[in-house]
């Protein structure tokens, strides 16, 4: 566990004593980070404490969200795309449609359920594959539990939903069981650790993504931006003065926009008195009206 976790959790609970007796509850801070909401009021934090580690945890879950690759060729490939999976604290299945050339055309959950069970229709789950009108799809989702190994039922449901899929012509390559730290898959048995991107790992993209800006740019520019500020100042001043009073200049700039807009409708109506004084005028009342 990252040495920085504890005070982290601390600084959101407010209290090191605090974040220390829920560490131990939990028996580690991943454990308690990890925990869903029902689970760390009956450990007894305020429904504000349980508000700021949800809120933390949605957005680390953010911060990690894996980038899906330009092709979805092999289970591996699944597993990485959607391992956010993992982090869950209840089943979700997922499925990935994907074309004649691997690429993926969505990437979607079909089905949520409860912390050792998920169901789910072959209706629901082919539906966004044939929306998108692809060929082959992936299925995944997520034991909580920590067991990848599929369970019976993961085995009748993945014959169940490969069926289903050949009678409307379409493949399903795989059928993923995903956990915190490994993948399995209920087609071929294969199996592989997970490595999860960590949220140090998804910082030091960002910062490569987004550079500081060095030194001498920086200065630069700050002098443009005071340069700009004192020119600003003084039009401000050669017009109302070294010393404007912003609410005489909020209210002069009323003044002109609504005299503004009086004298356009004073404008209008003179041209509309105009145009109807014209000569067969009221011969052509759709030309008036123009």
């Amino acid at each position: 566990m990252d040495p920085f976790a504890q005070p982290a959790l601390a600084a959101l609970l407010g209290s090191d004593d605090r974040a220390a007796e829920l560490a131990r509850h939990f028996g580690g801070v991943g454990f308690a980070l990890l925990a869903s909401p029902d689970e760390l009021a009956a450990s007894g934090l305020s429904a504000d404490e349980v508000a700021r580690i949800s809120a933390s945890r949605l957005l680390a879950n953010l911060l990690i969200a894996p980038t899906p690759p330009a092709r979805l060729r092999d289970p591996p490939d699944v597993a990485r795309a959607l391992s956010n999976l993992a982090l869950l604290q209840h089943e979700e299945l997922w499925v990935a449609a994907v074309d004649s050339d691997l690429r993926p055309l969505t990437i979607a959950a079909v089905a949520k359920g409860s912390a050792n069970t998920c169901r789910a229709t072959p209706g629901c789950v082919l539906a966004p594959v044939l929306r998108v009108r692809a060929s082959r799809f992936f299925l995944a989702h997520n034991h909580p539990s920590g067991n990848a190994t599929p369970s019976p039922d993961d085995h009748a449901f993945t014959d169940r939903i490969r069926k289903a899929a050949a009678v409307v012509g379409l493949e399903l390559l795989d059928h993923l069981v995903i956990t915190r730290d490994r993948w399995t898959s209920c087609l071929t048995g294969a199996s592989a650790p997970l490595a999860l991107r960590s949220v140090s790992s998804a910082l030091d993209l960002e910062r490569h993504r987004h550079p500081p800006l060095a030194t001498g740019e920086r200065r630069h520019i700050d002098s443009r931006k005071r340069r700009l500020h004192t020119r600003l100042k003084g039009r401000i001043a050669a017009r109302f003065g070294a010393h404007p009073d912003l609410g005489e200049l909020a209210r002069r700039h009323r003044e002109r926009d609504l005299g503004a807009t009086k004298a356009g409708r004073l404008q209008g109506g003179l041209a509309g008195a105009s145009i109807k004084a014209l000569p067969g005028a009221a011969d052509h009342p759709r030309e008036v009206g123009l």
